[in-house]
């Protein structure tokens, strides 16, 4: 009923979760498992999450451009258009990067980890909606 995964995706993952998003408008249930942990056979470093999330960003713009409706990153995608928020966004990261440095552990490290994550998404974002090339 929900159809196959859209050929439109050019890029890994984001056709599943697509898929996932038509499969709970039919009344498929989805929980989120905050200490749910999964085994990666391979390691995978932050450049390569980076390139990841990148392409993310970008069919997240691909799926605006098919889709109606306000979605969980049109809020980050907003607040990046504000003047002030580069400047915002390099000193948290700074700040981010200084604690983890200091503190040295997991919960510290994560917060620079999600604004370089976050920064990498926005632009794949403004690549799509610009018609660049990766």
């Amino acid at each position: 009923r929900a159809g196959p995964f859209d050929e439109r995706f050019p890029y890994d993952a984001w056709d599943d979760y697509e898929m996932g998003l038509r499969l709970v408008r039919l009344g498929y249930k989805a929980s989120y498992l905050p200490k749910a942990t999964c085994l990666h056979l391979h390691r995978v470093t932050l450049g390569e999450r980076i390139k990841q999330v990148r392409r993310g960003g970008r069919s997240a713009a691909i799926y605006d451009a098919h889709h109606a409706g306000e979605q969980a990153w049109h809020p980050m995608i907003r607040r990046s258009a504000l003047p002030e928020s580069r400047w915002e966004h390099w000193k948290r990261l700074a700040h981010a990067w200084l604690r983890g440095c200091i503190n040295r552990n997991d919960e510290t490290w994560g917060e620079y980890y999600r604004l370089r994550l976050d920064a990498a998404f926005l632009e794949g974002y403004r690549l799509e909606v610009g018609g660049c090339r990766e």
